[in-house]
This record gives C-alpha cells, sequence and structure tokens, in this order.
C-alpha cells in the first residue's frame, strides 16, 4: 500500500488534484487487504482537506467490516453516515443485511431490511437473494439439531 500512497502523492505534487472517487478508489483497495487503519488515515486526510464522503467510500468500509464479521464497527459506519447525512443505499443495506445474516443474527439483519424499506429504498432480487439464502441454511440448521 506504501506505493498507492506514493501515487498519490506524485499526483498532488504534479498538480492533479485528486477527487472523492480517487481518495474512495484508494480506500477501497486497502479494505481490500484488511488495512484497516491505512485507509482510516487516508480516510481522515481526505475529510481534513474539505472532501466529503460519499456513500461507495462508506460502503467499503462497511463491506470490509462485514467481511471480517466486525458487526459492531460496520453499525459504526452506519451512524457516521447519518452524521454525516449521507444516505444509504440498496448496496450498503445488502451488505449489513448478509454480514448479519451470515453472523447468525437473522433477526437483526431483517431489522436492518425493515429500516432500508422505511427509508424508502427499494429491495432488489439481490436483497431478497440474500435474505433466503441465510434462512434457508438456518432452517436447515434448525432441522439437523432436531433430527438428532
Amino acid at each position: 500500500m506504501h506505493e498507492v500512497s506514493q501515487l498519490l502523492e506524485r499526483m498532488v505534487n504534479r498538480g492533479v488534484k485528486p477527487t472523492v472517487v480517487t481518495y474512495s478508489i484508494l480506500i477501497e483497495q486497502m479494505l481490500k487487504e484488511y488495512a484497516f487503519d491505512d485507509a482510516q488515515k487516508v480516510f481522515d486526510q481526505m475529510v481534513s482537506l474539505g472532501y466529503k464522503p460519499d456513500v461507495c467510500t462508506y460502503t467499503s468500509f462497511l463491506l470490509a467490516y462485514c467481511n471480517r464479521d466486525m458487526l459492531t464497527e460496520a453499525e459504526d459506519v452506519m451512524t457516521k453516515m447519518n452524521e454525516d447525512g449521507v444516505q444509504p443505499d440498496l448496496m450498503t443495506y445488502t451488505i449489513l443485511i448478509d454480514g448479519y445474516a451470515r453472523g447468525g443474527f437473522i433477526n437483526q439483519a431483517f431489522d436492518i431490511f425493515k429500516c432500508m424499506v422505511d427509508a424508502g429504498c427499494d429491495s432488489s432480487h439481490y436483497t431478497y437473494s440474500v435474505l433466503i439464502k441465510h434462512l434457508s441454511k438456518e432452517k436447515w440448521l434448525m432441522e439437523s439439531t432436531t433430527r438428532t
């Protein structure tokens, strides 16, 4: 990731001003490697320079946290989005639904689904597929424990 940071510095030194998209891509790549501290530093730098993170920036953090079963941190991202006036989108909600359901918290996943609908965010076939997948697993697990 050091090379990526150097590239950003070189870009700035040559007079090419980064955008929110530039920073978001950099953050996303760091988070794919679970470099949470490095990604947070870039996020903080972006904000200190006056850039406002968008839904993609926050969703990158959310995905990385959910992939590591760091659901408390994922919730913190949702809280920060709300504080910053950034509206979660379908992908944001679906990632969080999947994270909770994968962690065995199917009721919380449905609570998030309800919040999504209440916020006026239309669900998609993918969101329903995530819920069906986890409900099927939950049912299978329940049935297997009652058979023994």
